[in-house]
């Protein structure tokens, strides 16, 4: 059960990138724990947010893979 949860979280944040197309703004979201007031206004915080994100990596691999060129052309989505 813990792995489809987990797999439905990460389809919900690479649905969020691929409409939003803003890969800061949902890298912000996961990071903040969806709002929640997390200050990453400096490099030292980011690196502390993100290490052991498995999640976030996974994000951060989607942004970059064919298959999310591809969704976003076929949703005439193109990059911004």
């Amino acid at each position: 059960v813990a792995d489809l949860i987990r797999a439905g979280r990460r389809s919900a944040d690479r649905a969020g990138l691929l409409f939003s197309g803003d890969l800061p703004a949902s890298l912000g979201l996961l990071l903040r724990g969806g709002g929640a007031e997390r200050r990453l206004d400096t490099a030292e915080a980011v690196a502390e947010a993100i290490e052991g994100r498995e999640d976030v990596a996974d994000l951060l691999r989607f942004s970059v893979s064919e298959e999310h060129f591809r969704l976003r052309s076929s949703l005439r989505m193109g990059l911004a």
